[in-house]
């Protein structure tokens, strides 16, 4: 999540530039999953923004703990960098809840994360194939593009961005 249009957000993405750890990824994932998805499948929250109260129950480290591929190590260490990014809210007395860095989701971003969530919850389901082979489409589409790009004389995907 950055304050970048997507487009430039997807260009450092590919170049690796703000891209999280995995470890750091299924922590927000699991967080995500005990404080938005779960409540709202539930019917327990109305709101569609991330960091409202509306929008999230607030989980516990014992909570994430319960994920068996995790260390309780992992998990904490894992929480601090995402509290030091903004995607996790700030405080370690408070419950843990989704930061203000998702205050700068674009609305396809925010689409993009419920179907992330989704397949994560339903991966076998036919709306997460459905999902998986649209994104394939998608990827394929814009690999033509890049192509194109570079042979137009756009970025080299093999340079980094400093070399732009």
């Amino acid at each position: 999540m950055s304050g970048y249009d997507d487009a430039a957000a997807n260009t450092l993405a590919r170049f690796g530039v703000g891209v999280l750890s995995p470890v750091d990824r299924a922590v927000l994932a699991l967080v995500l999953v005990r404080t938005v998805a779960i409540p709202r499948a539930r019917g327990e929250l109305s709101g569609s923004a991330w960091v409202t109260p509306d929008g999230a129950r607030p989980t516990t480290v014992a909570e994430l703990n319960h994920n068996r591929h995790l260390t309780k190590k992992q998990i904490t260490e894992s929480l601090r960098n995402l509290r030091t990014l903004g995607l996790l809210r700030p405080g370690h007395r408070s419950g843990i809840m989704p930061g203000p860095a998702f205050y700068r989701l674009s609305q396809q971003r925010a689409a993009w994360l419920w179907e992330d969530l989704l397949m994560l919850a339903a991966p076998d389901s036919s709306y997460a194939r459905v999902l998986r082979a649209r994104r394939a489409t998608h990827t394929a589409a814009r690999s033509d593009e890049e192509a194109t790009s570079v042979t137009a004389g756009g970025p080299d995907p093999a340079h980094g961005v400093e070399d732009w």
